[in-house]
């Protein structure tokens, strides 16, 4: 509609979570080199947890992407409100394992066949469940069991939890204990800050135009406050913006476009809920311990590196965009 007025070849505010747009703040770089560290050295337990729109999907594709058929296989599960049988066999059937009406030990035997295989192989076997807030307490219970299968040095299995901020809360519960024991790696998205949100809509631009992006300065103010810095909503903001200008015939968007977008979205909720300005707050204060811990609190992952994933990680200064993850973990 508009992709020739603005001289851009695709949209480059789509919403569909495309690897290929993914705008790498040093928060989100800390993320994916992080999960691909946690998959990759065979830790267990991973969880991603970001509010609704700030990009755990597309860096779980982008993790999947980025390492090769030969060093590991995954299994998605995209909708966790599945009983147990389904979910069990769900799981299953995504590592191509033939799953028929088997019942449930037979069905758990092939897959522990199939992650011993993997192993000699030198392939890692992950398991990512996606929207995880939704797990029940039932279905948590199964993931955690997975785990089970392992050697004696290594896990069979890698599982990532991605979910919604209520997984922190669902996570610190005493009865899923086990559970939060087993995680190694626990990694927060927050949204973007107002300079990355800048930087944000000027990359996906250069990803599908030479010419620079119409968004003038009081334009970017604006969607910094209507956003708040949520990557889902400056897409949204962003490509309606650029229908509006089209039709109103602006080469320019300003101030006023964003706000005649912001309000037809109704997103006046996110200026008054300033969701970028609410603090991340930890489930365990520093100082303060879990009675209930009966082993090594897991590796939490935030705006800094803990100390034991500062001698292990490999350094982000080699990575560029072009280059990629692969250089990172000598996958090529």
């Amino acid at each position: 509609m508009y992709e020739q007025f603005y001289n851009v070849r695709t949209n480059p505010f789509a919403l569909t979570p495309d690897p290929e747009y993914l705008f790498l703040s040093d928060e989100q770089r800390e993320a994916i080199a992080s999960l691909m560290y946690a998959v990759l050295a065979r830790r267990g337990f991973s969880v991603l947890i970001g509010d609704a729109g700030t990009g755990k999907t597309t860096l779980l594709r982008t993790l999947m992407r980025s390492v090769p058929e030969s060093r590991a296989v995954f299994s998605v599960v995209v909708n966790p409100t599945l009983s147990s049988a389904e979910f069990l066999r769900t799981c299953i059937s995504d590592f191509g394992i033939e799953t028929g009406e088997c019942a449930k030990d037979v069905l758990l035997t092939k897959l522990h066949r199939f992650l011993v295989e993997a192993h000699k192989n030198n392939k890692v076997a992950v398991l990512i469940v996606d929207e995880a807030q939704r797990l029940s307490p039932e279905l948590l219970e199964e993931v955690r069991l997975l785990t089970n299968f392992e050697t004696d040095k290594e896990k069979l299995i890698q599982v990532i939890l991605a979910g919604q901020d209520e997984l922190a809360d669902i996570l610190d519960r005493y009865d899923l204990r086990q559970l939060k024991q087993r995680v190694s790696t626990r990694l927060h998205i927050k949204p973007l800050t107002a300079d990355a949100i800048t930087a944000y809509i000027r990359y996906r631009w250069s990803r599908c135009s030479s010419a620079r992006p119409p968004f003038d300065e009081s334009a970017l103010t604006a969607i910094q406050d209507v956003s708040a810095g949520v990557p889902r909503l400056i897409n949204a903001v962003c490509e309606n913006a650029l229908i509006l200008g089209f039709a109103q015939g602006q080469r320019t968007i300003d101030a006023a476009i964003i706000t005649t977008v912001a309000t037809d979205l109704h997103l006046n909720y996110v200026r008054r809920n300033n969701i970028a300005a609410v603090p991340v707050v930890d489930a365990q204060p520093t100082g303060e311990r879990d009675e209930h811990l009966e082993e090594a609190a897991p590796v939490r992952v935030n705006a800094q590196r803990t100390t034991n994933q500062q001698t292990a990680m490999p350094t982000l200064e080699r990575y560029t965009p072009r280059r990629g993850w692969r250089v990172l973990f000598g996958l090529d």
